[in-house]
Protein backbone atom coordinates (compact mmCIF):
# COMPACT_ATOMS: atom_id res chain seq x y z
CA UNK A 1 0.00 0.00 0.00
CA UNK A 2 1.03 3.65 -0.38
CA UNK A 3 1.17 4.06 3.41
CA UNK A 4 3.68 1.20 3.72
CA UNK A 5 5.69 2.60 0.80
CA UNK A 6 5.81 6.05 2.36
CA UNK A 7 6.81 4.58 5.73
CA UNK A 8 9.67 2.60 4.16
CA UNK A 9 10.74 5.68 2.23
CA UNK A 10 10.90 7.85 5.32
CA UNK A 11 12.83 5.19 7.25
CA UNK A 12 15.35 4.89 4.40
CA UNK A 13 15.68 8.66 4.22
CA UNK A 14 16.28 8.91 7.98
CA UNK A 15 18.83 6.09 7.77
CA UNK A 16 20.74 7.93 5.03
CA UNK A 17 20.79 11.16 7.04
CA UNK A 18 21.98 9.34 10.17
CA UNK A 19 24.78 7.45 8.42
CA UNK A 20 25.90 9.70 5.59
CA UNK A 21 24.51 13.14 6.48
CA UNK A 22 22.01 15.22 4.44
CA UNK A 23 21.85 14.33 0.73
CA UNK A 24 20.46 16.20 -2.30
CA UNK A 25 20.48 13.48 -4.97
CA UNK A 26 18.18 10.60 -5.74
CA UNK A 27 19.46 7.61 -3.84
CA UNK A 28 19.13 3.86 -3.83
CA UNK A 29 20.14 2.34 -0.52
CA UNK A 30 21.80 -1.11 -0.72
CA UNK A 31 21.81 -3.18 2.46
CA UNK A 32 23.66 -6.43 3.01
CA UNK A 33 27.23 -7.65 2.49
CA UNK A 34 28.12 -4.78 0.15
CA UNK A 35 31.82 -5.74 0.01
CA UNK A 36 31.04 -9.15 -1.43
CA UNK A 37 32.09 -9.27 -5.12
CA UNK A 38 28.64 -10.52 -6.06
CA UNK A 39 27.04 -7.59 -4.26
CA UNK A 40 29.28 -5.11 -6.06
CA UNK A 41 28.38 -6.75 -9.35
CA UNK A 42 24.68 -6.46 -8.49
CA UNK A 43 25.10 -2.75 -7.75
CA UNK A 44 26.82 -2.22 -11.10
CA UNK A 45 24.08 -4.20 -12.82
CA UNK A 46 21.46 -1.92 -11.27
CA UNK A 47 23.41 1.21 -12.25
CA UNK A 48 23.56 -0.02 -15.84
CA UNK A 49 19.91 -1.09 -15.92
CA UNK A 50 18.40 2.24 -14.85
CA UNK A 51 19.69 4.30 -17.83
CA UNK A 52 18.78 1.45 -20.19
CA UNK A 53 15.17 1.33 -18.98
CA UNK A 54 12.82 2.13 -21.93
CA UNK A 55 11.06 4.72 -19.76
CA UNK A 56 14.28 6.66 -19.22
CA UNK A 57 15.34 9.56 -21.42
CA UNK A 58 19.08 10.04 -20.87
CA UNK A 59 19.25 12.92 -23.36
CA UNK A 60 17.18 15.00 -20.93
CA UNK A 61 18.74 16.45 -17.80
CA UNK A 62 15.62 15.48 -15.85
CA UNK A 63 16.33 11.77 -16.32
CA UNK A 64 19.14 9.35 -15.57
CA UNK A 65 22.45 9.10 -17.41
CA UNK A 66 25.01 6.40 -16.59
CA UNK A 67 27.85 8.85 -16.02
CA UNK A 68 25.72 10.54 -13.35
CA UNK A 69 25.25 7.36 -11.32
CA UNK A 70 27.94 6.20 -8.90
CA UNK A 71 28.60 3.95 -5.92
CA UNK A 72 31.46 2.22 -4.14
CA UNK A 73 31.26 -0.48 -6.83
CA UNK A 74 32.27 2.02 -9.52
CA UNK A 75 35.32 3.15 -7.54
CA UNK A 76 36.43 -0.41 -6.82
CA UNK A 77 36.07 -1.21 -10.52
CA UNK A 78 38.04 1.89 -11.57
CA UNK A 79 40.80 1.07 -9.08
CA UNK A 80 41.19 -2.44 -10.45
CA UNK A 81 44.31 -2.78 -12.65
CA UNK A 82 42.67 -5.30 -15.00
CA UNK A 83 39.38 -3.36 -15.32
CA UNK A 84 37.20 -5.93 -13.55
CA UNK A 85 35.89 -6.49 -10.04
CA UNK A 86 38.02 -8.49 -7.55
CA UNK A 87 37.21 -12.18 -7.22
CA UNK A 88 37.21 -12.40 -3.41
CA UNK A 89 35.93 -10.35 -0.51
CA UNK A 90 39.47 -9.98 0.81
CA UNK A 91 40.58 -8.40 -2.46
CA UNK A 92 37.60 -6.04 -2.32
CA UNK A 93 38.51 -4.95 1.23
CA UNK A 94 42.10 -4.40 0.17
CA UNK A 95 40.94 -2.24 -2.75
CA UNK A 96 38.62 -0.27 -0.47
CA UNK A 97 41.46 0.30 1.99
CA UNK A 98 43.57 1.74 -0.81
CA UNK A 99 40.65 3.86 -1.99
CA UNK A 100 40.11 5.28 1.48
CA UNK A 101 43.51 6.96 1.21
CA UNK A 102 42.27 9.03 -1.74
CA UNK A 103 38.49 9.36 -1.34
CA UNK A 104 36.07 9.45 1.63
CA UNK A 105 34.75 5.89 1.42
CA UNK A 106 32.72 6.48 4.59
CA UNK A 107 30.48 8.84 2.61
CA UNK A 108 29.42 5.89 0.40
CA UNK A 109 29.41 2.92 2.78
CA UNK A 110 28.38 2.81 6.42
CA UNK A 111 26.84 0.51 8.99
CA UNK A 112 23.45 0.48 10.68
CA UNK A 113 22.26 -2.06 13.28
CA UNK A 114 25.12 -4.38 12.40
CA UNK A 115 24.27 -4.29 8.69
CA UNK A 116 26.39 -2.73 5.97
CA UNK A 117 24.70 0.04 4.00
CA UNK A 118 25.88 1.54 0.71
CA UNK A 119 24.51 4.41 -1.34
CA UNK A 120 24.00 4.47 -5.08
CA UNK A 121 23.88 8.15 -6.01
CA UNK A 122 21.77 9.23 -9.00
CA UNK A 123 22.24 12.84 -10.04
CA UNK A 124 19.49 14.17 -12.28
CA UNK A 125 17.34 17.24 -12.83
CA UNK A 126 13.88 18.12 -11.52
CA UNK A 127 11.03 16.83 -13.75
CA UNK A 128 8.47 19.37 -14.93
CA UNK A 129 5.35 17.27 -14.34
CA UNK A 130 4.00 14.90 -11.76
CA UNK A 131 3.82 12.07 -14.31
CA UNK A 132 7.53 12.44 -15.06
CA UNK A 133 8.23 12.39 -11.33
CA UNK A 134 6.36 9.10 -11.01
CA UNK A 135 8.18 7.65 -14.01
CA UNK A 136 11.56 8.42 -12.46
CA UNK A 137 10.52 6.88 -9.14
CA UNK A 138 9.16 3.78 -10.91
CA UNK A 139 12.38 3.37 -12.92
CA UNK A 140 14.38 3.34 -9.69
CA UNK A 141 12.04 1.02 -7.80
CA UNK A 142 11.30 -1.46 -10.59
CA UNK A 143 14.93 -2.01 -11.52
CA UNK A 144 15.93 -2.24 -7.85
CA UNK A 145 13.34 -4.96 -7.27
CA UNK A 146 14.47 -6.85 -10.36
CA UNK A 147 18.15 -6.83 -9.40
CA UNK A 148 17.43 -7.56 -5.73
CA UNK A 149 15.71 -10.79 -6.72
CA UNK A 150 18.99 -12.22 -8.04
CA UNK A 151 21.32 -10.84 -5.37
CA UNK A 152 21.73 -10.91 -1.61
CA UNK A 153 21.11 -7.19 -1.29
CA UNK A 154 18.03 -5.30 -0.24
CA UNK A 155 17.41 -2.05 -2.13
CA UNK A 156 15.40 0.97 -0.96
CA UNK A 157 14.75 3.88 -3.31
CA UNK A 158 14.62 7.30 -1.71
CA UNK A 159 15.75 10.86 -2.22
CA UNK A 160 13.99 13.93 -3.57
CA UNK A 161 12.27 12.38 -6.60
CA UNK A 162 10.80 9.41 -4.75
CA UNK A 163 9.81 11.51 -1.76
CA UNK A 164 7.92 14.07 -3.84
CA UNK A 165 6.33 11.38 -6.05
CA UNK A 166 4.96 9.59 -3.00
CA UNK A 167 3.74 12.82 -1.44
CA UNK A 168 1.96 13.76 -4.66
CA UNK A 169 0.35 10.35 -4.82
CA UNK A 170 -1.13 10.92 -1.37
CA UNK A 171 -1.95 14.62 -1.69
CA UNK A 172 -3.93 14.61 -4.95
CA UNK A 173 -6.68 12.15 -3.89
CA UNK A 174 -6.89 13.85 -0.50
CA UNK A 175 -7.20 17.29 -2.06
CA UNK A 176 -9.98 16.14 -4.37
CA UNK A 177 -11.90 14.67 -1.43
CA UNK A 178 -11.47 17.77 0.69
CA UNK A 179 -12.60 19.99 -2.20
CA UNK A 180 -15.79 17.95 -2.46
CA UNK A 181 -16.27 18.19 1.30
CA UNK A 182 -15.67 21.96 1.15
CA UNK A 183 -18.40 22.31 -1.49
CA UNK A 184 -20.82 20.34 0.66
CA UNK A 185 -20.07 22.41 3.76
CA UNK A 186 -20.37 25.64 1.75
CA UNK A 187 -23.78 24.51 0.53
CA UNK A 188 -24.93 23.81 4.09
CA UNK A 189 -23.69 27.21 5.30
CA UNK A 190 -25.41 29.02 2.44
CA UNK A 191 -28.68 27.22 3.10
CA UNK A 192 -28.49 28.30 6.74
CA UNK A 193 -27.48 31.89 5.91
CA UNK A 194 -30.23 32.45 3.33
CA UNK A 195 -32.71 30.19 5.16
CA UNK A 196 -33.53 28.68 1.81
CA UNK A 197 -32.37 25.47 0.19
CA UNK A 198 -32.88 26.70 -3.37
CA UNK A 199 -31.09 30.03 -2.88
CA UNK A 200 -28.22 28.35 -1.06
CA UNK A 201 -27.69 25.79 -3.83
CA UNK A 202 -28.11 28.45 -6.53
CA UNK A 203 -25.28 30.50 -5.06
CA UNK A 204 -22.90 27.58 -5.61
CA UNK A 205 -23.23 28.19 -9.36
CA UNK A 206 -20.43 30.74 -9.02
CA UNK A 207 -18.02 28.14 -7.63
CA UNK A 208 -19.01 25.63 -10.31
CA UNK A 209 -18.30 28.20 -13.03
CA UNK A 210 -14.85 28.85 -11.58
CA UNK A 211 -13.96 25.17 -11.32
CA UNK A 212 -15.24 24.45 -14.84
CA UNK A 213 -13.14 27.34 -16.18
CA UNK A 214 -10.11 25.90 -14.38
CA UNK A 215 -10.57 22.39 -15.79
CA UNK A 216 -11.29 23.60 -19.33
CA UNK A 217 -8.18 25.78 -19.22
CA UNK A 218 -6.01 22.87 -18.04
CA UNK A 219 -7.45 20.55 -20.69
CA UNK A 220 -7.06 23.12 -23.48
CA UNK A 221 -3.36 23.64 -22.70
CA UNK A 222 -2.70 19.99 -21.92
CA UNK A 223 -1.49 20.79 -18.42
CA UNK A 224 -1.60 18.09 -15.72
CA UNK A 225 -3.56 18.21 -12.49
CA UNK A 226 -0.47 18.33 -10.29
CA UNK A 227 0.36 19.36 -6.73
CA UNK A 228 0.00 23.07 -7.49
CA UNK A 229 -2.97 23.12 -9.88
CA UNK A 230 -5.07 20.84 -7.68
CA UNK A 231 -4.97 23.51 -4.98
CA UNK A 232 -6.59 26.02 -7.32
CA UNK A 233 -9.99 24.46 -6.56
CA UNK A 234 -9.68 25.48 -2.90
CA UNK A 235 -8.88 29.08 -3.86
CA UNK A 236 -11.76 29.23 -6.32
CA UNK A 237 -14.16 27.86 -3.72
CA UNK A 238 -13.02 30.41 -1.15
CA UNK A 239 -13.18 33.43 -3.48
CA UNK A 240 -16.14 32.28 -5.58
CA UNK A 241 -18.40 31.64 -2.63
CA UNK A 242 -17.72 35.21 -1.50
CA UNK A 243 -18.70 36.58 -4.92
CA UNK A 244 -21.89 34.55 -4.87
CA UNK A 245 -22.93 35.60 -1.36
CA UNK A 246 -22.66 39.29 -2.26
CA UNK A 247 -24.83 38.87 -5.36
CA UNK A 248 -27.50 36.69 -3.74
CA UNK A 249 -27.70 38.81 -0.59
CA UNK A 250 -28.09 42.07 -2.53
CA UNK A 251 -30.68 40.53 -4.85
CA UNK A 252 -32.83 39.31 -1.95
CA UNK A 253 -32.42 42.66 -0.23
CA UNK A 254 -33.67 44.44 -3.35
CA UNK A 255 -36.66 42.11 -3.57
CA UNK A 256 -37.69 41.87 0.09
CA UNK A 257 -36.57 45.21 1.55
CA UNK A 258 -36.93 47.58 -1.39
CA UNK A 259 -39.79 45.67 -3.00
CA UNK A 260 -38.40 45.98 -6.54
CA UNK A 261 -39.33 43.68 -9.40
CA UNK A 262 -37.12 40.83 -10.52
CA UNK A 263 -35.62 42.62 -13.52
CA UNK A 264 -34.93 45.81 -11.61
CA UNK A 265 -33.51 43.85 -8.67
CA UNK A 266 -31.11 42.08 -11.02
CA UNK A 267 -30.13 45.37 -12.63
CA UNK A 268 -29.50 47.12 -9.30
CA UNK A 269 -27.57 44.14 -7.92
CA UNK A 270 -25.19 43.91 -10.85
CA UNK A 271 -24.85 47.71 -11.04
CA UNK A 272 -23.94 48.28 -7.40
CA UNK A 273 -22.34 45.02 -6.23
CA UNK A 274 -20.86 44.05 -9.58
CA UNK A 275 -18.43 46.96 -9.69
CA UNK A 276 -16.92 46.08 -6.32
CA UNK A 277 -16.65 42.41 -7.27
CA UNK A 278 -14.92 43.22 -10.56
CA UNK A 279 -12.39 45.45 -8.82
CA UNK A 280 -11.69 42.88 -6.11
CA UNK A 281 -11.46 40.00 -8.56
CA UNK A 282 -9.16 41.81 -11.01
CA UNK A 283 -6.69 42.78 -8.30
CA UNK A 284 -6.59 39.21 -6.98
CA UNK A 285 -6.27 37.78 -10.50
CA UNK A 286 -3.41 40.18 -11.18
CA UNK A 287 -1.42 38.79 -8.27
CA UNK A 288 -1.76 35.22 -9.52
CA UNK A 289 -1.11 36.28 -13.12
CA UNK A 290 2.25 37.66 -12.00
CA UNK A 291 3.00 34.28 -10.40
CA UNK A 292 2.33 32.79 -13.82
CA UNK A 293 5.31 34.72 -15.20
CA UNK A 294 7.65 32.65 -13.02
CA UNK A 295 10.39 30.55 -14.63
CA UNK A 296 9.21 27.47 -12.71
CA UNK A 297 6.77 25.37 -14.72
CA UNK A 298 4.63 24.29 -11.77
CA UNK A 299 4.40 27.87 -10.49
CA UNK A 300 3.42 29.12 -13.96
CA UNK A 301 0.59 26.61 -14.19
CA UNK A 302 -0.57 27.47 -10.68
CA UNK A 303 -0.59 31.23 -11.32
CA UNK A 304 -2.32 31.20 -14.68
CA UNK A 305 -4.83 28.50 -13.70
CA UNK A 306 -5.81 30.35 -10.52
CA UNK A 307 -6.29 33.58 -12.47
CA UNK A 308 -8.51 31.80 -14.99
CA UNK A 309 -10.47 30.07 -12.22
CA UNK A 310 -11.13 33.40 -10.50
CA UNK A 311 -12.17 34.92 -13.83
CA UNK A 312 -14.63 32.06 -14.30
CA UNK A 313 -16.02 32.64 -10.80
CA UNK A 314 -16.36 36.39 -11.50
CA UNK A 315 -18.21 35.80 -14.77
CA UNK A 316 -20.39 33.26 -13.01
CA UNK A 317 -21.28 35.84 -10.35
CA UNK A 318 -21.97 38.67 -12.82
CA UNK A 319 -23.61 36.77 -15.67
CA UNK A 320 -24.79 33.31 -14.62
CA UNK A 321 -25.93 33.71 -11.01
CA UNK A 322 -28.26 36.69 -11.68
CA UNK A 323 -30.01 34.66 -14.38
CA UNK A 324 -30.38 31.70 -12.02
CA UNK A 325 -31.72 33.97 -9.28
CA UNK A 326 -34.23 35.49 -11.70
CA UNK A 327 -35.49 32.04 -12.65
CA UNK A 328 -35.72 30.94 -9.00
CA UNK A 329 -37.53 34.12 -7.95
CA UNK A 330 -39.91 33.83 -10.87
CA UNK A 331 -40.88 30.27 -10.03
CA UNK A 332 -41.15 30.87 -6.30
CA UNK A 333 -43.01 34.14 -6.75
CA UNK A 334 -40.88 35.90 -4.13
Amino acid sequence: SSDVCSSDLMKANEMITDIFGPQGSDIILARGDVYDPGSLAAMLKLEDAIPMDPRNYPEREDYFARDQISSIADYVLMASPDGRLPDTREEVLEAVEQLSLRIPVASMVGERDGEQVAMIMLNSGFPETEDEMRVKADVMRDNSARVAGSSGLKFSSTGFTVLVADLLGNILPTQLKTSGLALLLCALVLIVVFKSFIYGISTLVVVVCGMVAELVFLFALGWPLDLMTVMVASLVIGAGIDFGIHITHRFREERHVNGTGVEEAIRNTVKHVGRALVAAALTTMGVFFILGLSNMGMMQRFGFTTAVGLLGALLGAILVLPSVLAIVAGRRGD
